[in-house]
């Protein structure tokens, strides 16, 4: 078998376990040196990467190789072959994003939040559907984990059952001592480098009403 990692200090073997584990934060780096080395498909899943982590990763491992050769031609050849393995295993990648979302918390309660509201409503699947103008389906898929809904159908949910959800983008926590109450507090901002004078007009949560959402 032909290394293609000539130049790293590391093991093959190593390499290996990495491939097996996307939560490592060499996952990315390695598979996109690989398929920009390689279009040895058959190689590349039997040895290296499997089908099911490949089509789940795709995405940030071509952003991966733009980054590191803005030109790899490999990029082309593997979005074909993405197309090709996401429709054969698309079932066993239906299961592993429902069982990604349900290891998630913050998504985990989001769900489970939609399904307690539409409880405490008493309306079925279907009742919850016509009033969000959505399919029972989609509700269907989105109570048990198995779909990554858009921020459109989100608004249409929660709107349907009365909620909001709360926006954090870009927190970063800074300390100051508070005029009125000694000791060090926490500081949610959205922009990540605040002046110095807005400090104090910096606001904890911004709030999204879905009723005033379009």
């Amino acid at each position: 078998m032909e290394n293609l990692f000539w130049d790293r200090k590391e093991s093959i073997e190593d390499i290996k376990n990495i491939l097996k584990d996307d939560s490592d934060k060499e996952f990315i780096p390695f598979a996109a040196l690989l398929l920009r080395r390689t279009t040895n498909s058959k190689s590349v899943f039997s040895n290296y990467l499997d089908e099911i982590r490949f089509c789940k990763n795709w995405r940030k491992i071509k952003r991966r190789m733009r980054k590191d050769e803005w030109r790899s031609p490999n990029i082309n050849f593997w979005d074909e072959v993405y197309k090709v393995v996401v429709e054969k295993n698309k079932d066993k990648i239906q299961r592993v994003q429902k069982r990604d979302i349900l290891k998630k918390p913050e998504l985990g309660n989001f769900i489970d939040i939609i399904k307690k509201r539409r409880g405490e409503h008493g309306w079925t699947q279907k009742e919850l559907a016509e009033r969000a103008e959505l399919s029972q389906q989609t509700i269907s898929l989105i109570e048990s984990g198995k779909f990554n809904f858009s921020v459109k159908s989100l608004i249409k949910i929660l709107k349907a059952l009365d909620l909001e959800v709360e926006l954090r983008p870009s927190v970063q926590y800074f300390s100051r001592v508070d005029s009125n109450q000694a000791g060090s507090i926490p500081i949610e901002y959205v922009d990540d480098k605040p002046q110095p004078e807005n400090v104090h007009k910096a606001k904890n949560v911004h709030k999204m009403k879905a009723e005033n959402q379009a």
